[in-house]
């Protein structure tokens, strides 16, 4: 099965290769990703929301690698005690009235196990809890595995191909490469090339979605602030205790009519390294030995919280458009924040052009003016094949000249104008400052946390 796989790489090296330009810019790869929704009937207008959740335009700094389901119903996931003790919960009895009162300080979940509550054992916690449903489902679903099917262009009697990688795959080297390109050792070289640079670096979100109207929050922060205000105006005139009292009124009609969408993700990667790609090596072309190999793992890297407050003020929006402009905005600040967070899961961006330096990129991403991003150069080793990213300068942000490039439901943005009232042209890119006289179009940018 080896040196059949190997005769497939060989064929892609040189396809790959062959369908390289002699331009001087160099062309890049694209980290891949996988967005899941975990689903709730807990919050209203569900059918709005799962609508703009599958309307989310994709971000375009990723492949797409999209699984067949998109959505799972977090509440179908049931943890048993079994499941519970595995991952180290109901091990540990509480069993004095100190180590109760020790747990409810540190505001652990429990679960009382005699009548009169003098013994309990501790549970997840929310976050915990989750966590443990998206390992499970993980394995139930063998996400890995799907991730990986999809990047081997797994089909229906369950043969692999190189499809998918050939199209992402762009291996930047010259056309005079191609003879070595046809060995078992460029093969192999290849093969560890796009999985450095590919598949290792494929990623799954889980999102989960919570939805509450303003009203009842907005109504117990007016109560609360209401009764202070009293407290603080004590024997004071009565005309400033009813303005103050009207400020808290106008201020609950503002934030009541409307609803505010918090977002949960978790960032997961795809692991990947020599010994899964020899191991797969060996399952080559067995579709069964595929179906039950269990290789094929996902790890943790963090999470995100975010919040959006949707409120009813927008004259010409309805309701659903609101919705969708929120749930969009929310996830893409999400996104951006992981970027910031986890630089693995930072793209790479090509320069546009230089004099000024332009990239496709902007507030959309988060930036905001000042950030520094380094150049990345593709080296290749003409030997193996092997390329590597260098750092070859370092730029900065131009704060006058940061692209919005949020979403947006009228896509036609109001015209600014310069001190002499001409239009000033509305940016499609975001432009930096600094880098050299080294720079060219094509060169790779990666923002320095």
């Amino acid at each position: 099965m080896r040196s059949k796989f190997l005769l497939v790489l060989c064929m892609l090296a040189a396809n790959v290769i062959m369908a390289q330009t002699e331009e001087k810019g160099q062309k890049y790869r694209r980290s891949s990703l996988n967005m899941m929704l975990l689903g709730s009937d807990q919050f209203p207008m569900k059918d709005v929301v799962m609508g703009s959740w599958a309307n989310y335009p994709f971000p375009n700094k990723y492949n797409n690698h999209s699984l067949a389901e998109r959505s799972i119903d977090l509440e179908s996931i049931v943890l048993s005690d079994k499941e519970l003790m595995a991952n180290g919960f109901l091990n540990d009895t509480l069993k004095t009235p100190a180590d109760l009162l020790k747990a409810t300080i540190k505001l652990k979940n429990m679960k009382y196990t005699t009548s009169d509550s003098s013994r309990a054992v501790v549970l997840p916690s929310e976050k915990e809890m989750y966590q443990l449903k998206i390992n499970k489902i993980m394995a139930e679903k063998q996400i890995a595995k799907q991730m990986v099917a999809k990047w081997y262009s797994r089909n229906e009697k369950g043969e692999l191909g190189t499809a998918l990688i050939e199209e992402r795959g762009v291996f930047s080297a010259n056309k005079s490469d191609v003879a070595t390109a046809g060995t078992s050792e460029a093969g192999e070289a290849l093969l560890k090339e796009l999985g450095k640079d590919l598949i290792a670096n494929s990623f799954t979100t889980f999102t989960k979605i919570d939805f509450f109207e303003n009203e009842p929050v907005a109504r117990v922060v007016r109560d609360v602030a209401k009764q202070e205000v009293m407290k603080k105006l004590a024997g004071k005139p009565q005309v400033l205790i009813d303005k103050a009292m009207q400020g808290l009124d106008l201020a609950y009609d503002k934030a009541k009519d409307g609803y505010t969408l918090v977002s949960k993700t978790w960032l997961y990667q795809l692991e990947w390294n020599d010994t899964i790609l020899n191991k797969l090596y060996d399952i080559w072309g067995n579709p069964a030995a595929f179906d039950t190999t269990n290789m094929f793992k996902m790890k943790f890297l963090g999470s995100n919280y975010n919040t959006s407050t949707i409120l009813f003020s927008k004259e010409g929006r309805t309701i659903e458009q609101m919705i969708d402009l929120a749930l969009v905005r929310n996830i893409d600040n999400t996104l951006a924040k992981l970027q910031k967070e986890y630089d693995v899961f930072k793209p790479k961006v090509p320069i546009l052009s230089v004099d000024p330096i332009t990239a496709d990129i902007g507030s959309k991403e988060g930036l905001k003016g000042g950030e520094s991003f380094e150049v990345l150069e593709l080296n290749v080793d003409p030997k193996t094949g092997v390329s590597e990213y260098k750092v070859v300068g370092k730029i900065k942000v131009d704060k006058k000249k940061v692209w919005d490039n949020t979403y947006s439901m009228n896509q036609t943005k109001e015209v600014v104008l310069d001190k002499d009232g001409n239009p000033i042209p509305e940016l499609t890119a975001t432009s930096f400052k600094g880098g050299g006289s080294k720079m060219y179009p094509g060169l790779l940018l990666k923002q320095i946390k």
